[in-house]
């Protein structure tokens, strides 16, 4: 963030107070720090913009006056050797933007994306030697570099990423579910941070806020130079303040989702406003600009902001009087909501009257201290805990009771975990549970486990032996192993079932059915699905219909790992080999070595065709999707080696 600003405004001053702003302000402190993957894409956009402004313009020091063109044009490098460079800067933009992509929250590098294409666009729409109507093709390939660098790069997780985000819940792209975002009163939490929630992203502090009205109404100059070595002279600051308003203005919009038409315009126009929820991260792009515009109102008179900053002072003043009373007639309480009113109030005008003072002094490093005495107040408490780091790592004692029960025992189970713990506690503990760690999950799974199936037919098939519910009662016979009150008043049961569904089983009756019904199908307890497999009307999949009763058939996982599982199958017919699997691309299987194909069954669960006879089995994950990415990575790496050496070469004997 520092070298974006002090570049575009050639002053150092303004790149620390933008980064400062932008580092500790309200969005980057709050909810971003506890969901790091939306924090490691964020990070990049400043980098990205910095080589993205280096692609299209040398600019000038500010301190060379335009009548010194000619002398600037010396001090720049030679034509030959700008081509060069801006390849190279090309190539570091695209890399930055492949890194976004990488730390893998893709809306996040969506806002990202949007931003840095936006502000490219700009650039050339309003540089005047770099007019888009006669340089655009001369220009655009530079953008699509840049694109098709960073998607590249990243194609080893994206497009396995795109795979499975066509194939969950988010498909869909419900209205209703996705266009979730800030409430109209959030914007009071520009100037009164934490009344209305917890996190205050939309605050970038009073003196921020005041660098940002200084930059919008107020101008200066600068020369600039685009990369083909004209140098013009424009009040840049003014178009480029402007840009920044307006993009913070149009992401406020976008933050507020569903609450405004703008969205909805959007989610019927282009496919990804309809792929992710949570609207409010657009705030991200705004708190972003609002930074850079507090960089530019820093190269402004700072004394001019102080009869505004006084009438905002007189305006506070007013707000703690009115607070003030309408505490004192509802009755002096911490409780009341007229309390947190006038403190912020209070604190409100008790800044305005420091920022008078430092204003008037025009002393960058007094606001710096102001800066940082304003956003550490209000935001240092954000992300800290009571308890020490340690205690989150801790086991839980139902789990402790739950792996004291399992023992010295090898065979495999799930658990079902009735939002009582943690989704992601069957990581560190080493246990497989029916939901997983993320809310994304595959289409067809999450309807699987929605009624109409019942959930202890689902416990059935997907072999769940322990049940972490609220519920003393299942529908299934059980076994308290343990119990414990919550804090909130309500008590965790954890249950052993009686049965146990398997972890593979062989059937030697297929019918095919219509997937509407499939559901309600399985969910009844009348149909045994250890004996009868339901495939789709589509499947190429022969039906079987044995009537014969079979014995001594043996199915054994001989090893069991997350992306490969090796089987010993004793069939004494032909059938179908069935696995508590959830099907999903990319899954092979061999049998006696040899390449079978595997094939969707009873809605979900993953099923390998199988001869009679004794077979080994080993079904392995090993995904078109990764290698063919990992290829496009790869190749991409060496590609840019190579041109860039290349032409870095070319440039420089051509130099002699």
């Amino acid at each position: 963030m520092y070298l974006f600003v002090r570049r575009i405004t050639q002053q150092r001053r303004s790149g620390f107070i933008s980064a400062l702003i932008f580092t500790f302000g309200g969005y980057l402190t709050g909810y971003p720090a506890q969901q790091l993957a939306v924090l490691e894409v964020n990070v990049w956009l400043p980098l990205i913009l910095f080589f993205v402004d280096r692609v299209l313009l040398n600019r000038a020091p500010h301190h060379f006056p335009v009548r010194h063109a000619k002398l600037i044009t010396h001090l720049n490098p030679p034509r030959h050797r700008e081509k060069s460079a801006v390849l190279r800067d090309c190539f570091l933009a695209g890399g930055s933007f492949g890194l976004a992509i990488l730390a893998g929250h893709p809306q996040s590098w969506l806002i990202v994306g949007c931003t840095f294409v936006a502000y490219f666009i700009f650039l050339i729409v309003t540089v005047p030697s770099l007019n888009p109507s006669q340089h655009w093709g001369r220009e655009g390939w530079k953008l699509l570099l840049i694109c098709v660098v960073g998607l590249s790069l990243a194609a080893v997780q994206l497009i396995p990423a795109v795979e499975y985000m066509f194939l969950s819940v988010r498909a869909a792209g419900v209205y209703d579910t996705m266009s979730g975002g800030f409430p109209f009163t959030d914007s009071i939490q520009i100037l009164l941070p934490s009344i209305i929630s917890f996190y205050s992203p939309l605050y970038i502090g009073i003196t921020g806020l005041l660098l940002v009205i200084l930059a919008l109404f107020y101008q200066t100059g600068v020369a600039l130079r685009s990369t083909e070595g004209l140098v013009f002279a424009r009040a840049a600051p003014i178009s480029e303040t402007i840009f920044w308003g307006a993009w913070a203005g149009l992401t406020f919009l976008l933050s507020f989702g569903g609450n405004t038409f703008l969205y909805a315009a959007l989610y019927l126009a282009l496919t990804p406003f309809s792929m992710f929820r949570g609207q409010e991260r657009w705030a991200f792009a705004v708190a972003f600009s609002l930074a850079v515009l507090a960089g530019y109102g820093l190269k402004k008179t700072l004394r001019h902001i102080v009869p505004f900053a006084g009438w905002f002072l007189l305006g506070a003043i007013g707000m703690v009087i009115m607070f003030f009373y309408g505490l004192n007639d509802t009755g002096w309480s911490t409780e009341n909501q007229f309390y947190q009113l006038l403190g912020a109030s209070t604190f409100l005008a008790i800044l305005l009257c420091l920022n008078v003072v430092v204003f008037k002094l025009e002393n960058p490093f007094l606001l710096s201290i102001l800066i940082i005495f304003d956003l550490f107040t209000i935001n240092w408490q954000t992300n800290l805990y009571p308890q020490l780091p340690e205690w989150h790592s801790q086991k839980p004692a139902i789990i402790e009771v739950l792996q004291a029960d399992v023992g010295d025992s090898q065979d495999l189970f799930r658990v079902y975990n009735e939002f009582r713990l943690y989704d992601n506690y069957g990581i560190p503990f080493e246990l497989q549970d029916l939901w997983g760690a993320s809310p994304l999950r595959l289409s067809r799974y999450d309807q699987f486990l929605k009624p109409p199936m019942r959930i202890e037919r689902a416990w059935a098939m997907l072999n769940v032996k322990y049940v972490i519910t609220w519920r003393k009662e299942l529908y299934v016979p059980s076994t308290i192993l343990y119990e414990e009150e919550t804090l909130n008043g309500d008590v965790t049961y954890l249950h052993r079932l009686e049965s146990v569904g398997t972890r593979a089983w062989l059937v030697h009756q297929i019918k095919k059915v219509d997937e509407t019904s499939m559901i309600a199908t399985l969910s009844d307890p009348n149909f045994n699905f250890y004996d009868v497999a339901l495939i789709e009307e589509q499947s190429q999949l022969q039906t079987l219909d044995s009537k014969l009763s079979i014995f001594n058939e043996h199915v054994e996982i001989m090893s069991y790992e997350p992306n490969r599982i090796e089987l010993q199958v004793d069939a004494k017919e032909d059938g179908l080999l069935i696995l508590s699997e959830v099907y999903y691309p990319g899954w092979r299987a061999m049998i006696d070595n040899q390449a079978v194909p595997i094939v969707q069954t009873n809605y979900i669960l993953r099923a390998v065709p199988i001869s009679s006879g004794n077979h080994h089995v080993v079904v392995q994950f090993v995904p078109f999707t990764f290698w063919l990415g990992m290829v496009i990575s790869v190749m991409t790496i060496i590609i840019i080696i190579a041109t860039q050496s290349v032409v870095t070469r070319i440039f420089t004997v051509s130099c002699y």
